[in-house]
């Protein structure tokens, strides 16, 4: 509603409402699963195979020296050398 107590539409919004709504109805009739519907169905406590467990191990570290990490960097030192703070 608008400020003035009029309610208003966007005939975009409801066209793609209708879209998906129109998706969702064929694919339903289709008797195909939805996206989430497949990830449980395949999910271990569903009783799908899983073999996670058996995977080899991966040694793995965080990244190092990143643009991120010397930005962080930076703004320390500059943020304790002169007293500000940088956004």
């Amino acid at each position: 509603m608008s400020s003035a107590g009029i309610a208003v539409t966007h005939p975009h919004a409801d066209a793609a409402q209708e879209e998906k709504d129109s998706v969702k109805k064929k694919e339903s009739q289709l008797g195909k699963p939805s996206c989430w519907q497949l990830i449980f169905l395949q999910s271990k406590v569903n009783g799908a195979p899983y073999n996670g467990e058996t995977l080899p191990g991966e040694s793995w570290d965080w990244p190092k020296d990143t643009y991120f990490q010397r930005r962080l960097h930076l703004i320390k030192i500059l943020q304790s050398a002169e007293g500000f703070k940088v956004n």
